[in-house]
């Protein structure tokens, strides 16, 4: 919502900037025209040369803006799923790694890597890797590590670690094709707004300025 006003008020802001344009090389042109013959086609490309370079201007700031919304909201939801892992699988790690219950240990490991952007599963304990499941973390890989605790004769144990990692080149991957169908759709806007006020000026200006010459 906020975009589309934006995108409107860029539509306002590039008409207002004509009319002012327009005003004063209609000032200029008619002076010319009468005392120096000043050609039609010359005013009517330095008005569109304007009007492109306002509305790519203003095209690439509202498609920076949006691409770095997009941006934050994929690492909001990286951050999601590091709470929603906290919050549901880190109980289950543990009592596997107490129980020493290999096999359940790897189902539980397979299943989250498997989820939306995990690359990498790991448990350790205090000794050794108990498992370890998923591409091998790399640059583009953002680790999070997760103690594994239980519960002994009131006492709260730590028995290990659950490592996890999430890749963030599938996000940025997202982020460039998102980034093609922004700039995609807002030249499309420009070309759009571009194409309207040059027929808006040779209507009502160059048609003006013609018939004042003659």
């Amino acid at each position: 919502m906020l975009i589309n006003c934006i995108v409107i008020g860029h539509i306002d802001t590039c008409i207002l900037y004509w009319m002012q344009l327009n005003n004063r090389l209609t000032e200029l042109a008619t002076v010319d025209m009468v005392t120096q013959g000043t050609s039609f086609s010359s005013i009517s490309r330095r008005i569109i040369f304007y009007i492109v370079l306002c509305s790519s201007l203003i095209t690439l700031f509202l498609s920076s803006i949006q691409l770095y919304n997009e941006y934050r909201s994929d690492i909001s939801l990286i951050e999601d799923e590091f709470l929603e892992i906290k919050r549901v699988h880190v109980r289950s790690f543990s009592d596997n790694v107490w129980s020493m219950d290999q096999s359940n240990l790897n189902i539980l490991a397979n299943g989250l890597v498997n989820s939306r952007d995990v690359s990498y599963v790991a448990v350790k304990d205090e000794r050794d890797t108990v498992i370890e499941t998923g591409e091998t973390p790399d640059a583009n890989t953002l680790l999070r590590s997760f103690e594994l605790e239980v519960e002994d004769q009131g006492d709260r144990l730590v028995i290990g670690r659950l490592i996890v990692g999430i890749d963030l080149s599938r996000t940025n991957q997202r982020l460039f094709d998102r980034a093609l169908i922004i700039l995609a759709s807002n030249l499309i806007k420009t070309v759009l707004v571009v194409a309207f006020i040059s027929t808006i000026f040779h209507l009502m200006v160059t048609q003006h300025l013609t018939h004042i010459s003659s």
